[in-house]
């Protein structure tokens, strides 16, 4: 049990598809936040991938480890599901009452979720213009819904890594006007209400719940993970922003306007493929090749010089990719994206965000999610170091805390 009360101390577990973070955080007074504990540990599975339920029992193991040396207090748990994992639309409804709109949002969702609504957790919510800091798609877990709270959402698409459309599955705004039953249900209205609808797929969250369970903790939100990032890196600019999170075999660019996703893509090239070129580059093992990427990176230096050489392609690549992106909603909402954020394992590598600037020609930077967070000293640049890889953990625990003011 939590030593403190429930609005005092919350835990933000992100379980990435390759490690796993953790970050306790304490409010202290009305206007203070402070870092209790964190830890971090590689894992071998995703739960994302899951078929037969070895990642759960591999994934506990290693958080129960995790939170056992971190020496957690709180018993209050905020955990995150990976956008890509979780279907999301806009719909354009008739105002009603709730008790009519809650029918026409499921009708609605039985023509539009791309899965049987029996194997997914679906849940909705009315938009209202709430600060970017107070929104979520979370789970409620009194209703074993999913529930949102969003604001003045525009287009939202979901692209592949070329560019184009999933399939059925982009976020973007459905008007559900022709059905026939829906018009007879429906009483009139003189304007629309958009309802922010959410599908998560009812093995994944099952998947999620059951590590916790098994940590013991009680489940309090189970958030889409391009909320708890824009909350610790974003906080209240409204400005349109790219995200871009590089991992190890994936990067995933969100680009979030107002606190809000808007458009997202994933593409299968990361922090490994630059490691491999430098393999390629000078015939050296995987291991001689990691160490040279961290030592050197995209510095021009000495030894420095011919390694930056090796893997500016690779990153050259992951920058279009997100200039694209950019590109793409700039037409469809005629606002500008001001700058670029870097997160992720692979967002310190030495040069990588001066680089990043003046290939795109975009202000850009590596994102820092402790800067509203009080931390010791003593680990103030090491926190800062690792702060890209720790960004959805330090959200996802900065949401009820926020939420609590």
């Amino acid at each position: 049990m939590s030593i403190f009360s429930r609005k005092e101390s919350y835990i933000g577990l992100d379980i990435g598809t390759s490690s796993i973070k953790i970050v306790e955080l304490r409010r202290e007074g009305r206007d203070q936040i402070k870092l209790v504990t964190y830890a971090s540990a590689k894992s071998a599975e995703s739960l994302a991938s899951d078929q037969d339920n070895v990642a759960v029992t591999h994934i506990s193991a290693i958080a129960h480890e995790m939170l056992r040396r971190a020496g957690v207090t709180s018993s209050e748990v905020v955990a995150a599901l990976p956008s890509l994992s979780v279907f999301s639309a806009v719909l354009s409804l008739p105002d009603m009452s709730e008790r009519d709109l809650e029918k026409a949002v499921v009708l609605a969702a039985k023509n539009y979720v791309p899965s049987p609504l029996k194997d997914v957790v679906l849940g909705w919510t009315a938009m209202k213009d709430f600060m970017p800091s107070k929104s979520s798609v979370a789970m409620d877990k009194s209703k074993g819904l999913m529930s949102s709270v969003a604001g003045n959402a525009s287009n939202v698409v979901n692209l592949n890594a070329t560019g184009e459309k999933v399939q059925e599955k982009q976020i973007v705004p459905l008007v559900a006007e022709d059905s026939a039953e829906l018009k007879a249900r429906r009483p009139l209205a003189k304007k629309n209400s958009e309802i922010f609808l959410t599908a998560a797929p009812k093995e994944l969250v099952q998947r999620y719940s059951a590590v916790i369970d098994r940590l013991d903790l009680s489940l309090v939100a189970l958030e889409v993970e391009s909320f708890p990032l824009s909350r610790s890196l974003l906080g209240n600019k409204k400005e349109p922003a790219l995200l871009v999170d590089i991992g190890d075999l994936a990067t995933n660019f969100s680009i979030v306007d107002n606190g809000y996703l808007r458009i997202n893509q994933s593409a299968d090239i990361g922090g490994a493929a630059l490691t491999k070129a430098i393999v390629s580059k000078f015939g050296v093992s995987f291991e001689t090749a990691e160490a040279r990427k961290v030592s050197f990176g995209l510095t021009m230096e000495n030894e420095g010089e011919s390694t930056a050489m090796a893997i500016k392609p690779v990153v050259k690549d992951i920058i279009d990719r997100s200039l694209n992106l950019k590109r793409i909603f700039e037409r469809k909402s005629n606002k500008v994206v001001g700058k670029v954020v870097l997160i992720g394992g692979g967002a310190n590598l030495k040069g990588l965000a001066q680089f990043w600037q003046e290939t795109s020609g975009m202000p850009t930077e590596v994102g820092n999610p402790w800067k509203g967070v009080r931390v010791p000293t003593a680990l103030n640049n090491k926190l800062i170091a690792n702060g890209p890889s720790f960004a959805v953990a330090v959200g996802l625990a900065l949401r009820e805390l926020e939420l609590g003011d």
